[in-house]
Formats: structure tokens, C-alpha cells, sequence
């Protein structure tokens, strides 16, 4: 992997994948990582991970209205009206809820938690980790 740091945005699954969220016109591309690893029974793939991972963190820094860490080309995507009635993307709590289950599979049993399991720093990517669901559950009242 060319790009790999704790944040959810360090790694080249998710680098790739927010272009393709920046490209949407709607909540689908967002959602859609959250369900696949929040349904799936089977063991998670780390790619599957990183874009669940990224997609909870979108959610979490638009429902807290501060979106300044996000990458730019999703800060500009949140700010855009696009879609049929020309509105900004609708990012709702509910979907906190979905991002809080996909996060807490990711953390509990995947290949990316083995994965940073073996890294010397697993201890500071569950922190990261622990973070991001701290602010989803606010949401999530």
C-alpha cells in the first residue's frame, strides 16, 4: 500500500474512494461501504474497511458541522448542491447509527484490525478509531 497512516483518509483505499464520492450526486456512494460491512457475515476484506472507515468519518465531521479535516475535494462535495432539486448532499443522524455498527465490525474483526495489529501502532489506530465512534454515538441519542 503506497499511502497507510492511522487516519481514516491515510490509505490508498480510501484516497481512491473519496474521488468517487466527490464525483456523486447524492448520499448512495457514502452509505454503501457502511452497508456492506455492517450486513456482511463473512470476514471483512481490509479495502471494504478503509471506505466503511472514511464513509463513517464524513458523517460524523458533517453532522458536527466541522468538516475542516476532511480531504478538499469532500469538503467541497458537502458544500455543493447537485441532484435534481439542487441541494447539498443530505447527510442525516440516522446514518450515524449505520456508520456506528460499521465501525464497531471494522474495530471487532477484520483483516485491517489484523492488519494493524501487526503494525507497531494498533494501540494509537484504536484510539483513532474509539474517537470516531465517541462522536458518532452523539449523534446517535
Amino acid at each position: 500500500m503506497g499511502a497507510w497512516g492511522i487516519g481514516n483518509f491515510e490509505n490508498d483505499d480510501a484516497v481512491d474512494w473519496t474521488y468517487d464520492v466527490a464525483d456523486s450526486k447524492g448520499v448512495k456512494v457514502l452509505i454503501t461501504p457502511l452497508r456492506n460491512v455492517a450486513s456482511e457475515s463473512d470476514y471483512l476484506e481490509a479495502p471494504d474497511c478503509c471506505q466503511a472507515l472514511a464513509s463513517a468519518e464524513i458523517i460524523a465531521k458533517a453532522l458536527s458541522q466541522d468538516i475542516s479535516d476532511l480531504p478538499e475535494e469532500i469538503q467541497v462535495w458537502l458544500k455543493q448542491k447537485k441532484g435534481i432539486f439542487g441541494k447539498p448532499p443530505a447527510i442525516e443522524k440516522e446514518h450515524a447509527s449505520l456508520a456506528t455498527e460499521a465501525v464497531k465490525r471494522v474495530v471487532s474483526n477484520s483483516e485491517l484490525k489484523e492488519l494493524w495489529e501487526e503494525s507497531g501502532e494498533y494501540d494509537q489506530w484504536v484510539s483513532k478509531q474509539k474517537q470516531l465512534l465517541e462522536a458518532l454515538e452523539g449523534f446517535n441519542q
